[in-house]
């Protein structure tokens, strides 16, 4: 699969100075028709002028990433000369090749991109034009060498997975592949099959949209055809199956990206199982779920999203209206506009860790774009909440002003977890040298629990601690029992085993060892999940009142823990000469249930996130 470094981008006046022979009208859009010709010659095309409420026009539709605009291509459009980007020009070779009758809607051609109205209004129709569309073409990229390898074993994962006795689920990585019939962890071929999964065609927020609607979709890697179903299949499968997510992401050097490009491709399955079962989502979980996807243009992070909810109007679409101004009028949405609400409204709060920071964006409004933590409303659902009352707030222009306490300051804090479940990063000379950077980076943690003498709620400083680690948060969203603390000593004595292993060079090269370093040992599973989920864009703290636990990224030594009325959770504030910045929310370990509002000597006070 062909891919870029510089992948996006309009293609405009710059690149491509074509006049469209009219403007479109507000149900109106332009089709091309591709015109036979030999694979070495000039693409040729014509614009088409329809209806969309012309019920007898039948035409395709193409889903792709734009590509670099530094090496442009040529077509030929209404006998004029027309510069695209050399990803789409691949992709309009190959559909000639496949002999593509119908005509074809494409935006960076049927969109006049110079015209910010004409714009705005194409994009309101993107759902009943990819819904009306016969086929969606997704086009991820010209084939390679290894791509015929890739579908090859794509498919026969798909057939596995169907065919799987669920009582091999659950079994280490090694039998669980085996009992697939696929190749093992360490197998060439599964180079391939992330080659085409980790595709930039499944970073990029437009392209949700363009298959969730769709009827009818297929994929294409240059030549060559995938079922739409087999694709999501195996995304979901990556998931589902440790052995699969080991294959896939140990696959490439890149090995982190490739787990998060994998986890995007199952998203893209999740939203389009969703919408065809139950049709529209809400607003506030597509901004999450996308919340990792990329956009050229900021404002897309949102105007991609509104034609799969019905919570929200699509005349928010202005390309007109700057990005900070979009993200701002979002925000107020969620505070203030009845069905659309977050409830509570201030969870809203969680999803605001904006960094790199929006110019002149309010630190309290979320950009929705590359957050670095899951939010905590995600993690802790407890259920036997101390009430905290209704949330009292006000919008003085840009300015949010809460009713709540400044609870705690940050004393102490230490840089992030080594990424990853401690069994994934592996080659097949063992465990890599992750496994001794998460075995000192426990001993430090454990090393500032340790001086603080006791816990200001009496619980047992050791239990405190892994409490703390995986944020308590036990089986259907009770309080973790003390079997997760058992589950915390396995996983070190299992880290240091693995160390030791490692060392011993005689047994790397068994396949045994392999399977004894992959796996997961059952008692320590639910820290293993935990510790590689949780704590991801977040730093282990220790307060001034001697509590601890996860703050974000972004969070230093001095700033301040607040606790707002009508909130569940806590957030971590920075003073300034005008009010506070907000730096993200905040798990400290003995008040995440409502206690924090009651804490002596504390009081109320007008909070002014600015």
């Amino acid at each position: 699969m062909a891919t870029s470094n510089d992948q996006y981008g309009p293609v405009g006046p710059e690149i491509g100075d074509f006049e469209y022979p009219s403007k479109l009208g507000e149900l109106e859009m332009r089709l091309i028709q591709i015109e036979d010709g030999p694979k070495t010659e000039t693409v040729a095309t014509r614009l088409i002028h329809t209806c969309m409420e012309d019920d007898s026009t039948s035409y395709d539709a193409l889903s792709y990433v734009w590509g670099s605009r530094t090496d442009p291509a040529i077509i030929i459009c209404n006998d004029r000369p027309l510069l695209i980007t050399r990803n789409l020009h691949d992709a309009l070779v190959q559909l000639r090749q496949d002999g593509l009758r119908n005509p074809i809607w494409i935006d960076a051609i049927c969109i006049n991109q110079a015209d910010a109205d004409e714009r705005a209004r194409q994009v309101r129709l993107m759902r009943q034009i990819f819904s009306r569309a016969e086929m969606v073409h997704i086009w991820l990229g010209k084939e390679s060498a290894d791509t015929l390898t890739g579908v090859k074993l794509l498919q026969q994962t798909y057939k596995a997975i169907i065919e799987l006795d669920k009582t091999a689920v659950g079994m280490t990585a090694y039998y669980e592949l085996k009992a697939m019939g696929l190749p093992d962890v360490f197998h060439t071929d599964w180079k391939a099959v992330a080659e085409i999964i980790t595709c930039p065609w499944f970073t990029r927020v437009w392209v949700i949209q363009e298959m969730v609607v769709a009827r009818r979709r297929t994929f294409m890697c240059g030549s060559l055809r995938l079922s739409s179903v087999v694709v999501e299949t195996v995304a979901d499968g990556i998931i589902e199956f440790q052995s699969l997510y080991f294959s896939v992401s140990n696959a490439r050097p890149d090995r982190v990206s490739a787990g998060f490009s994998s986890f995007k491709a199952s998203v893209i399955s999740f939203i389009a199982k969703q919408y065809a079962e139950h049709g529209p989502l809400k607003f506030e979980d597509l901004l999450h779920l996308t919340n990792d996807f990329d956009a050229t243009d900021l404002r897309d992070k949102i105007f991609a999203l509104l034609g799969m909810t019905d919570e929200i109007s699509d005349i928010l679409i202005d390309y007109n209206c700057c990005p900070k101004d979009v993200l701002i009028e979002v925000a107020k949405m969620f505070l203030t506009q009845g069905p659309l609400m977050m409830r509570p409204p201030l969870h809203l709060l969680c999803f605001a860790e904006n960094e790199p920071r929006l110019p002149g964006l309010p630190s309290w409004v979320p950009k929705w774009d590359h957050r670095r933590s899951l939010p905590l409303h995600l993690i802790l659902q407890p259920k036997n909440w101390i009430d905290v009352g209704e949330a009292q707030y006000s919008l003085e222009k840009e300015d949010l002003i809460i009713r709540g306490k400044i609870v705690d300051k940050i004393h102490t804090v230490v840089e992030a977890a080594p990424y990853n479940h401690s069994v994934t990063p592996m080659n097949e000379e063992g465990p890599l040298p992750v496994f001794e950077e998460l075995l000192e980076w426990n001993e430090e943690v454990s090393c500032l629990v340790s001086n603080l003498g006791t816990y200001p709620t009496g619980m047992p400083l050791e239990e405190a601690q892994w409490r703390t680690l995986f944020f308590n948060v036990g089986m259907d969203d009770e309080p973790a029992s003390p079997g997760f603390g058992h589950s915390y000593e396995a996983w070190k004595h299992n880290i240091a085993n693995l160390i030791t292993m490692r060392a011993d060079g005689s047994i790397l090269h068994i396949p045994e060892f392999k399977e004894s370093a992959l796996k997961c040992i059952d008692d320590c599973a639910p820290f293993e999940q935990a510790i590689g989920r949780y704590p991801l864009g977040r730093r282990f703290c220790v307060t001034e009142k001697g509590y601890i636990g996860w703050v974000s990224t972004t969070a230093q030594a001095g700033d301040e823990v607040v606790a707002f009325h009508g909130a569940r959770l806590l957030f971590t504030v920075r003073s300034r000469d005008r009010g506070h910045e907000l730096r993200g929310d905040c798990f400290l370990q003995g008040l995440m249930e409502g206690e924090a509002l009651q804490l002596p000597d504390t009081r109320d006070e007008d909070i002014i996130l600015i």
